[in-house]
């Protein structure tokens, strides 16, 4: 989704980006760390692996649905430390489960890092074909429009990047 695409764009707060990606890539175990700390009754249902990411869409649904007005409202009352826990949390289920890597994000440098990962042609990895996630771009996006994570990695990233 381009940037002139998200909802609200102008409401957000100008600091929702991530200004220091290389501080963020370093800071991705804590924040996986205190994203579990959130919900200590699904801390071990983050695992790390694709199915792990049903528990992660209901921390979110949890910690959405207790701010005054909800989803209706969430680009208010964005939670930015949520928001960069989910990032690196969804960033790093792809990166262990698809082969992938961190990388930074040299056009949009404030909208945070991407995630690549190989592009699949059936069950084959296809040498040299990549695909960019801007994830904390995604990542916001899910949250503001109120989708799951579930169903944007099965699109998105399972799905979405056949050859």
């Amino acid at each position: 989704m381009a940037d002139a695409e998200l909802p609200g764009r102008s409401r957000l707060p100008k600091d929702l980006y991530v200004e220091d990606q290389q501080a963020f890539l370093q800071q991705i175990p804590e924040l996986i760390t205190r994203l579990r700390m959130r919900r200590p009754a699904t801390a071990l249902a983050l695992n790390l692996s694709e199915a792990s990411l049903h528990a992660l869409d209901l921390v979110i649904a949890e910690v959405v649905n207790a701010l005054p007005g909800g989803y209706s409202r969430i680009a208010d009352a964005i939670d930015r430390d949520l928001l960069r826990q989910t990032t690196a949390y969804v960033g790093e289920v792809i990166v262990r489960n698809r082969n992938g890597r961190w990388q930074t994000n040299s056009v949009e440098p404030a909208s945070g890092p991407k995630v690549v990962f190989p592009m699949t042609q059936l069950t084959a990895i296809t040498a040299g074909r990549w695909k960019e996630i801007d994830i904390y771009e995604h990542v916001l996006v899910t949250i503001l429009e109120g989708d799951t994570f579930t169903g944007w990695y099965s699109s998105e990233v399972r799905d979405g990047n056949r050859i």
